[in-house]
């Protein structure tokens, strides 16, 4: 074990027939972890559930990063109340196109639990194309980022063809 040891009762001045059967220190919480939903290119919203806890829980929320992919409480985090059961927590500010880190955590006199890591990635806020094609046929103009309007030539035995736009991954 790791700590502070703390004296309650010294028993050397009692006599041998005192035996100590047991000792027991309060766990630090349990708990588990939501995936990440409703994923923006800023925002997703997140959870967890504090399933058990030997000691009051004083704070618990979320804590995430997009470098530390074991995030604790020295990373951001939200702060979703107190107390045992499930919790929400709508993070924002998120970079966009970026993968982040990210779990529950929970607080009380035992100290700090942490659930398991969830992995989740912002979308793109880049609305542009990088490539726009077609299955059969020829394109004009060629593809080019600042253009709208295209015709697709194909001949007259194409029954269907395929348009294949490529998003940017800015």
């Amino acid at each position: 074990t790791t700590g502070d040891v703390t004296t309650v009762l010294s028993l050397t001045s009692y006599p041998n027939a005192i035996t100590v059967s047991a000792m027991a220190s309060a766990y630090v919480p349990a708990l588990t972890t939501t995936a990440a939903s409703s994923i923006t290119a800023t925002s997703a919203t997140l959870g967890g559930n504090v399933t058990r806890t030997d000691a009051s829980v004083t704070a618990r929320g979320v804590v995430y990063s997009s470098s530390n992919q074991t995030p604790t409480i020295a990373d951001s985090k939200t702060t979703n109340g107190s107390g045992t059961g499930s919790f929400s927590a709508s993070i924002t500010g998120l970079s966009s196109s970026t993968t982040y880190y990210a779990r529950s955590y929970a607080t009380s006199t035992a100290g700090t639990g942490y659930g398991p890591v969830v992995t989740f990635s912002t979308s793109s806020n880049d609305a542009n194309l990088s490539a726009f094609t077609i299955s059969s046929g020829t394109l004009t103009p060629t593809f080019a980022a600042g253009t709208t309007s295209y015709t697709a030539s194909v001949t007259n035995a194409t029954t269907s063809i395929t348009v294949t736009p490529t998003r940017n991954q800015a």
